[in-house]
Formats: C-alpha cells, structure tokens, sequence
C-alpha cells in the first residue's frame, strides 16, 4: 500500500497504524524497509516521519531495537525539508541521535524519541550539545532511568535557549502543532541569553537554585506544570517557598499534579487568586484518595475563560452552584465520585454549546447522572449539539469490577449521542474498559475473532463466570463502535 502512495511530493507519513498490525517479529524490519523506501523516493519534499505509540505495540518489546542503526547519516543531509521526527517505538543511543539531529539541523524543530539511557550514562559535554542540537525547539524523550531522564533534562534547558519543550509537554492537552521553524538568518544569542523555554515543570519535592528568579530565568513560560512525585512522602510543602510560581506573566495552561492533602488546596488557591482569567487549559490531579478537592463549579468561578479542563478527584466538595461555562470545547474527567450528592452534575458540567472534546473516565456512583445526560441530549435544544469526540473509559482492569448498571447506561449514552448528534458534528466514538484495552478489541481476541494481545484478554476476563459474559459480550455493540474506527 505505501509502495503505491509514495511519490516525490509526499510532506508527511504516520506509519503507526501499518505498524501496529504486523507481528511483533517483522515490525522492526518492515519498518525499515518502509523507512528507506520513504526516504529514497521522497527525500525532497518529506517534512514529518510519525511512528508513535501505539496501545497495541509492546513498547517494552522494541526498546532494545536501535532505529538509528538502519539510517545513513550521507540520507540524512539529502533531506532538506524534514522538521519533525517522532519515532516512539523503537529506541535509539543518544550519541546516534545527536548525530541524526546535526544532519538535519537546518530544518529539523521537532524530535520525540525513546532514548536507551541508564542511571550510568555518561551525558556529553555542554559545547557538543549546543553544537548538535542548537536549532531544536521541541525534543521529547523516555527512557527506563528516571536518573537519565532528568539528568539530560536538566543539561538541555541550561544549554539549549532555543529549547521552547524538553522531555515531555508541561499541558495534557499539547501535541506540537504549529511549531515554527527555525531562521537560518537568525541572529545568535548574547553571552547570557533568556531561555526560549515555553513548557516549564516544576517539581516541588526537589530543591531547586534560585528559585526566585525562576521568572526571569523563563521569562517565556506559557505552560506550568507543577508536581508531587513522591505519593507517600509525609514531608508537606512550606507554602512559602512557592512564592516563586506565581511571577510568570504569560502562564496561559496550569497542570497540577499533587499528592499531599494538608497542603493541596492551599497550593491551587494560591495559583488560582494569582492566574484566574489568564488560563485557557487547566489539568488538576489529585494524587491521592485521601485529599478532598474543590468542587468543579469552584473551578468554573475561578477560571470564566477555561477552554480545555482535565479533572481527577476522588472526593470532592459539595457545591450546588452553577456558575456560567462559556469557552469550553474539551473536557476530562474522572466522573467516579462527581454525582454522590447531586444527580444533575453531569449534565450541568456538559451543557456547553462549545463542547467538541469529551472524555468520561470511571464509573459514576450515581447512574441517574448519566441518564440525565441522555435525557438532555434527546431534549429539542439539547446539549453536545457540536461534540465531535465522545470517548469513555470505564477505568476497570478486569471484568469483576465492571458494574453492569454503569457498563448498560454507557452504551445507552453512546447509542444516544451517536443517534442525536451524528448529523451535526460527531466524528468519533470510542469505549475503552481502561486506558489499555479497547472493547472491541478485548472481545474479539476473547472470543478468538481476531489476533492481538491475548494476554491482554486473559488478564481482564480472568475468572469470569458466564452470567458477566451473557450481558458483556455485545456483537451489536461491536459493529456499533465499527464504525467510528481511526484509520
């Protein structure tokens, strides 16, 4: 098939799904194939080459497969055009992968790779990187070694201004789009230059150097993103010391990932009093059961401007107000606790003409919520009237803690809002049992009408008993959810 569409005006290839539908033994190889073919036929004109993850693809399986192996450096230097390369399957050494970026280095803006980096690895010195990687806007990348990880990190932002994102997006809800490139012409930096860096993370569990001129230090940030990492430590954060995050002047997208409870509202009032009307994206996780949030309307009063809202709590306050929601188009939410006290939570929070994005995450405790919702998308001037997305995720790792109640009352949202809202805008559907198995795909390697992951389906359907299977197992629902497959 991509023998037949390659052609020498080709800009982009995303070779995920072709990939993905291999056997795990001929990936790497037809990949390269494909990959010199691309290469060979299209160096002129390709701009971006995408293999990203993939929930099918064992990302542990391919970690030791070097992709930098199969490319020729001389390819390299015949691609004047290409400004993204997201290879995050296989991995690579990072000393290949400098060598790849220099190559391309008066194109290439974006990189996202997986890197084989140990807690030993020895990092290069700072002129090799500024050499190599000096016109790099954004460069994302994992490894297993959370040491590497930050060590490469933390060399990239004090020697890379141009950098605008180092290892991953500071924002649930980036992807990289429109990222500019580079100016040949462009003047280079004094002696001391301000970093360009745009997607800032700060971890507070970690001892940071002058802190207080972080501000001045990134006087460019418009994504903060501010963490907990360690869930059990008992050590609370001293409120005073996060006097330093509240000097940015351009945060326009907060994500907040905390796990103490003594502290956490404190630290969000904080940061909400200080970024109020400026924020248009906003992901709050609590990551621990024990902590009780603010309610979501709190959110909606502080923030009047929000567009996009990534929500997990595990308890919350009980609010009955209803404050107006009037830019929202994407939404994320974890809905296991939201209607305990109120049956017309949901509803409320997904009444926004300009809704286009939703994703309901667990299964609520109050399944009249959800039937609320059904009811107001079936109304004459329903709600979701411009969805384009609506994906859930049951957050259940096996099919013992699937509630059939919430399971039925799904499928009766999906059946609705593909049946109400088909013709205006709904592009897609999607039901996910939790983040790593797809119904459809789970019943059919179950059932044996497909190849795939068994090992998945064993896991999830063990120790089930032919009543859960009776009212599960749904073929309807199956040609249902057919339809609304991404190529």
């Amino acid at each position: 098939m991509y023998h037949q569409v390659l052609s020498p005006h080709l800009d982009s290839v995303d070779l995920t799904g072709p990939i993905s539908f291999c056997h795990p033994d001929e990936r790497f190889q037809i990949f390269k194939s494909l990959l010199k073919d691309i290469f060979k036929v299209t160096h002129a004109t390709i701009g971006k080459v995408l293999l990203f993850r993939h929930l099918d693809i064992d990302l542990l399986f391919h970690h030791r497969i070097y992709f930098c192996d199969m490319i020729h450096l001389s390819m390299l230097f015949k691609m004047p055009r290409l400004r993204e390369l997201r290879i995050e399957l296989f991995a690579c050494k990072l000393n290949d992968l400098m060598d790849l970026i220099y190559c391309c280095r008066s194109s290439l803006v974006f990189v996202s790779v997986n890197l084989d980096l140990d807690d030993n690895v020895s990092l290069p010195p700072a002129c090799e990187l500024q050499e190599k990687l000096v016109n790099l806007r954004l460069f994302l990348f994992c490894s297993p070694s959370k040491t590497g990880n930050e060590q490469l990190r933390e060399l990239c932002v004090r020697n890379l201004p141009k950098l605008q994102v180092v290892r991953e997006f500071a924002s649930e809800f980036c992807n990289g789009e429109g990222l500019p490139l580079p100016d040949p012409e462009e003047l280079k930096y004094q002696d001391e230059p301000a970093s360009n860096l745009l997607h800032l993370i700060v971890d507070l569990d970690t001892n940071l150097p002058e802190a207080e001129e972080i501000h001045l230090r990134f006087p460019h940030v418009t994504h903060l993103k501010v963490l907990q990492n360690d869930v059990f430590s008992s050590e609370e954060v001293d409120l005073q010391t996060i006097d330093f995050l509240l000097n940015f002047s351009k945060v326009e997208h907060l994500d907040l990932r905390l796990s103490r409870p003594s502290t956490f509202n404190r630290i969000l009032e904080r940061l909400f009093g200080t970024y109020e009307s400026r924020i248009k994206t906003l992901s709050v996780v609590s990551l621990s059961p024990m902590i009780k949030t603010c309610s979501i309307s709190h959110i909606f009063q502080q923030f009047p401007n929000l567009e996009k809202l990534n929500f997990v709590s595990y308890r919350m306050d009980y609010d009955l107000s209803r404050p107006p929601i009037n830019h929202l188009t994407e939404l994320e939410l974890l809905v296991t606790h939201i209607s305990k006290d109120r049956s017309d939570l949901l509803s409320f929070i997904l009444r926004p003409p300009t809704l286009e994005r939703v994703k309901l995450i667990g299964q609520t405790e109050n399944v009249e919520d959800v039937e609320n919702v059904i009811r107001s998308i079936r109304d004459a001037n329903g709600i979701l009237r411009n969805l384009k997305s609506l994906v859930i995720d049951m957050n259940c790792a096996s099919i013992g803690h699937v509630k059939k109640a919430n399971f039925e009352s799904y499928v009766e949202l999906m059946y609705c809002a593909e049946k109400c809202l088909k013709d205006q805008n709904l592009e897609n559907i999607q039901f996910f049992m939790n983040k790593l198995d797809e119904y459809s795909t789970l019943v059919r390697c179950h059932t044996g009408t497909c190849d795939g992951r068994k090992i998945r389906s064993r896991v999830f359907f063990f120790g089930a008993n032919r009543a859960w299977l009776f009212w599960f197992i749904d073929t309807d629902l199956i040609s249902f959810l057919d339809q609304y497959l991404i190529d």
